[in-house]
């Protein structure tokens, strides 16, 4: 299975309950469950989580 976002991109995520925030792809993970997944660490506060592919899009270009 391929990744959609490649290392270094910037993508849009949102927690459950909390506002979109920007992220960067810091590491691509194997798939679990059939969907890729990624290390993203936040622009604003630089913690970093593991994501899903299907919760990620791609942030307009501007940011």
């Amino acid at each position: 299975m391929t990744h959609l976002y490649e290392l270094d991109a910037t993508v849009v995520f949102q927690p459950i309950g909390q506002a979109e925030q920007t992220f960067k792809v810091v590491r691509q993970m194997p798939a679990e469950r059939g969907t890729p997944q990624y290390r993203i660490r936040s622009c604003q506060t630089g913690q970093e989580r593991v994501a899903e592919e299907a919760h990620l899009k791609s942030a307009p270009a501007s940011q």
